[in-house]
């Protein structure tokens, strides 16, 4: 039973990631395979985690591009989380975090769309402008009489 649920929510996360991407994003990138991936493990110098993530390499023609993908996290000097990332596999964010230090979120944004005009996959990998977003951005703010964080301010871009 615990295991059909396991894989009900796998699939739905799936679906979640890649609901937002258009069918012509879709159809530009269904040709491209990352040729590498690359793991990201930084410490600072007293020994804490910075950063850590991944990276995908593209070999397209003599270049070679590099995006970051699925999560990735920086951490402030003393081991707690600054910001929380979450790409798809070319680099594009999909959801930010932005912690205070004191573990609590301030601000995060959640993309919802995404597109591009770009003609071919050799143009999506070379420019960034022919991607549009759209996206939903919550700011946080501490209640001291309530004690509790609050949404401050809400944008869609």
């Amino acid at each position: 039973m615990n295991i059909k649920i396991l894989h009900i929510i796998i699939i739905f996360l799936s679906l979640e990631c890649y609901s937002q991407h258009s069918e012509k994003f879709i159809s530009l990138t269904s040709n491209l395979k990352p040729s590498d991936s690359i793991t990201i493990d930084l410490k600072f110098s007293n020994g804490n985690q910075k950063e850590i993530g991944k990276i995908y390499e593209y070999e397209f023609g003599d270049y070679v591009y590099s995006y970051y993908y699925g999560k990735r996290i920086e951490y402030y000097r003393d081991g707690s989380v600054a910001y929380e990332y979450v790409y798809n596999d070319y680099g594009i964010l999909l959801s930010c975090k932005w912690f205070d230090g004191h573990d609590n979120l301030w601000r995060e944004s959640q993309t919802l769309k995404i597109d591009s005009d770009a003609k071919n996959s050799k143009e999506f990998l070379e420019r960034e402008k022919h991607i549009t977003i759209t996206a939903n951005e919550k700011i946080y703010r501490y209640d001291n009489d309530e004690c509790e964080y609050y949404v401050k301010k809400e944008n869609l871009f």
